[in-house]
């Protein structure tokens, strides 16, 4: 689906792009904490935050910060904790190039983890820059 080059454009896309990764079963925007208060939670969970979007008055590009992570339970005795973080690092790949294939999409670095939310949890995370083109002839608009 064709999304407008906005902020909520780009994470509408994102979105899309992290559902169709068969691991991932639910979305949690802006906050990975949110995950503490569902009881009834899809495990694996993409998640992410926004950082700080650059862009200015003379560039072609609005480049949107984000944090990316996937979460997914462990078992008891935590024995798939190095599979759910290769799976993490896996479906994080795998979004960044098929967005990579439609914008800019900057270097990134992949971090595991192991962390308590409402389960214990392990996972990955990495921070990207997501350039989209500015649209051609994007002036200030102007209102009376």
């Amino acid at each position: 689906m064709d999304y407008p080059l906005t902020l909520l454009g780009v994470i509408r896309r994102l979105e899309e792009v992290a559902l169709a990764q068969p691991p991932v079963k639910q979305i949690i925007e802006n906050d990975v904490d949110r995950l503490n208060k569902l009881p009834d939670a899809k495990y694996g969970i993409f998640a992410f935050t926004q950082g700080r979007h650059q862009a200015s008055a003379d560039g072609s590009l609005k480049r949107y910060a984000f944090t990316l992570m996937y979460v997914d339970r462990l078992t008891e005795d935590h024995g798939n904790e190095l599979q759910v973080q290769s799976t993490g690092d896996f479906v994080l790949d795998n979004i960044l190039r098929t967005l990579a294939e439609e914008w800019e999409v900057s270097e990134w670095t992949t971090q595991t983890f192991t962390q308590r939310f409402a389960d214990d949890c392990a996972g990955a995370y990495c921070e990207v820059l997501i350039g989209v083109p500015v649209f051609a002839g994007d002036c200030a608009e102007y209102y009376e």
